[in-house]
């Protein structure tokens, strides 16, 4: 299958907040998705994670190092697994809006933007919510 975006999440000690971030992947506008996990020998259970969430949605597949590599070999690692036609860099601890995708995709597709650069913002607030 040919996915139209492919999400590489770096993850290293990530339990905490690595399904939050992929529920925001998966529960997002685009569809055609898949997820690739790169885990990077954590220190803690995000292994065991990947391998839960992989097992809960089938379009997420996961990749471990035998040892710790670091971000830039890790997420190369993950680019060669990667079958998207759009390629978005999402880091474990973050969480995206449900437009997210979508809109970096259109973007480059209007034909006006060969790269689609996002901003952040941070929140305090829980999953889908902001506190002022």
């Amino acid at each position: 299958m040919q996915y139209r975006v492919s999400y590489i999440v770096y993850v290293y000690n990530a339990e905490k907040t690595l399904e939050r971030c992929v529920e925001s992947l998966i529960y997002g506008r685009e569809k055609n998705i898949e997820i690739v996990l790169a885990e990077d020998r954590s220190q803690d259970e995000s292994r065991k994670m990947c391998s839960k969430l992989s097992e809960r949605f089938g379009n997420i597949t996961y990749i471990y190092n035998e040892r710790h590599r670091g971000k830039a070999y890790t997420r190369n690692q993950a680019l060669q697994r990667a079958g998207g036609r759009y390629i978005i860099f999402v880091e474990s601890k973050d969480w995206v809006s449900r437009e997210y995708g979508e809109w970096l995709c259109n973007v480059t597709e209007s034909g006006r933007q060969t790269l689609a650069v996002s901003g952040f913002r941070t929140t305090t607030g829980t999953f889908g919510y902001e506190q002022d």
